[in-house]
């Protein structure tokens, strides 16, 4: 009986790691996402044009997160003259980013904030710099999680075997 709680608390730590990991690997996917995105809108509001209905339509479309965050946007412009776009849009980062640090929600709100409401060229720079700004992250995530994952995964083997040897 000793020795299936010690394996338990073992695998529980594995358990730590595989969570960290999948968080990270989220996150690294989310920013990826944002950036594709970021690249459509600017490309939209350079040529056609787009108004913001049918390009928040065409975003929603994409897989997982980024999908659903364009989704609660195109559902929500319904109320667009209760509501300013920018809350809409905050509020939707909020939402649906909320493994995001504040600051990289921050620079999408600011997006948010500059979307329907400035010139063309004002939109695309606003997009342009959160793009810019996202990429960097995505680059530092990276980096950080191919750092970071062999040592979380040997300390979390490591704090298993301790406690699987402790409990024994």
């Amino acid at each position: 009986m000793r020795l299936v709680g010690a394996l338990l608390a073992a695998l529980a730590c594995l358990d730590v790691a595989l969570l960290w990991s999948r968080s990270r690997r989220e996150r690294i996917n989310v920013l990826d996402g944002l950036i594709r995105a970021m690249n459509v809108i600017e490309a939209e509001l350079g040529g056609k044009a787009s108004p913001l209905p049918p390009l928040m339509t065409k975003l929603s479309r994409e897989d997982g997160t980024i999908g659903a965050f364009f989704a609660a946007v195109s559902d929500a412009l319904d109320s667009l003259g209760a509501q300013p776009f920018s809350e809409i849009w905050r509020s939707a980062v909020h939402a649906h980013f909320s493994l995001l640090p504040e600051w990289e929600r921050s620079a999408l709100t600011e997006l948010g904030n500059a979307l329907g409401r400035y010139p063309l060229q004002m939109q695309r720079e606003a997009v342009a710099l959160c793009r810019e700004q996202l990429r960097e992250q995505l680059a530092l995530a990276r980096k950080q999680y191919g750092e970071q994952a062999r040592l979380v995964w040997a300390l979390a083997l490591s704090a298993g075997v301790l406690l699987g040897i402790v409990l024994i």
